[in-house]
């Protein structure tokens, strides 16, 4: 069983960060609990009660948590979002980051956006195996939280597709 009292600070630890992410490692040294799994699910439940979603996510081998509202952030127009959308799904499907150069190939006619999504934080600019790639930042994942988990690359090119 989890302490309240350990839910009611881990809740203002997020609240009252200065950044929009948190290490997991550095919220479980933080609460210094036990269970942080059983913590941290009532703590995103707390947080689900208020109309807020608190989203873990993966980046750079390190494990995020984002503090989320149902709002969409008006910095970012609805291309943009469609231009994360599909990193997103083309990520999924190859499973890496995309290496630059490729990524401004194949985003040619957008590249203005995914330089405002770079300025905002959610696409970065990393560098992997000494080759500049483009990564999507978990910020960014938590901007598509609301369009699904699993984007499918096949299913958002056929919703590009002409009709038949």
């Amino acid at each position: 069983m989890v302490n309240p009292q350990n839910v009611q600070k881990l809740c203002q630890i997020i609240l009252q960060s200065t950044t929009p992410l948190i290490k997991e490692s550095d919220l479980s040294h933080f609460t210094g609990s036990d269970n942080f799994a059983d913590l941290i699910r009532q703590t995103v439940a707390q947080f689900s009660a208020l109309g807020l979603s608190l989203i873990r996510t993966t980046y750079l081998g390190e494990k995020y948590y984002v503090l989320t509202g149902s709002g969409k952030d008006e910095k970012v127009s609805p291309s943009m979002y469609g231009v994360l959308v599909s990193l997103l799904a083309l990520y999924n499907e190859i499973g890496t980051n995309l290496e630059m150069l490729e990524s401004k190939r194949i985003f040619k006619e957008v590249w203005e956006e995914v330089t405002f999504l770079l300025e905002l934080n959610y696409l970065a600019e990393i560098e992997e195996d000494g080759t500049k790639k483009l990564a999507i930042t978990p910020l960014g994942k938590a901007a598509c939280k609301n369009i699904g988990k699993d984007i499918n690359l096949k299913n958002l090119l056929q919703s590009f597709a002409p009709a038949e």
